[in-house]
């Protein structure tokens, strides 16, 4: 999606991670490609959440979550490795009182768990992803371009969740 192919491309980029990813079985090529790369693809669809707590447990540094909701939140714990941290994104499967459980619940484990996560104009983490942008390590995918009439379509495919990349908004200059 939108934001998971940008998180995959700066954690390379920047920290050199090796990135494992989950995607549905139409989109595991996708996570493979470049500019994404990803060093395992994991089909969510073929793979529970609790099967991949157990496969990869305390195997990650960092969990950055864009999806949210129980099932990566329960499963967070098992595979952050000592000292690890869970990024979670904002979004509208997001539970208030679930965050506040799993939070208290990683801190005791001495993990760390940040969000939920908005995102805000921050001007000089703009220009750094600007200069990774300019060195050709992030390629910000886009998916269609529409015109400002067709938005609405454009939503309800982002809605459906069939979206790689981003969808631009290309409005008439007159």
């Amino acid at each position: 999606g939108g934001v998971g192919h940008v998180g995959v491309q700066l954690a390379r980029a920047l920290y050199g991670a090796e990135v494992t990813s989950t995607a549905g079985p139409a989109n595991q090529a996708f996570l493979k490609a470049e500019p994404l790369g990803v060093d395992e693809a994991v089909d969510y669809k073929a793979v529970s959440p609790d099967e991949f707590a157990k496969s990869h447990a305390g195997a990650f540094d960092a969990i950055l979550d864009v999806v949210g909701g129980a099932q990566g939140e329960a499963t967070a714990g098992a595979l952050l490795k000592p000292g690890g941290t869970y990024c979670h994104v904002f979004n509208t499967a997001t539970d208030g009182e679930t965050t506040v459980k799993v939070k208290a619940a990683l801190e005791a484990e001495g993990k760390a768990y940040v969000g939920p996560t908005l995102v805000s104009p921050d001007g000089p983490a703009l220009a750094a992803i600007a200069a990774l942008v300019d060195a050709g390590k992030l390629k910000p995918i886009i998916a269609s371009r529409v015109a400002l009439d067709g938005v609405a379509a454009a939503l309800e495919e982002v809605e459906a969740g069939h979206v790689r990349g981003k969808i631009v908004v290309e409005v008439a200059k007159e």
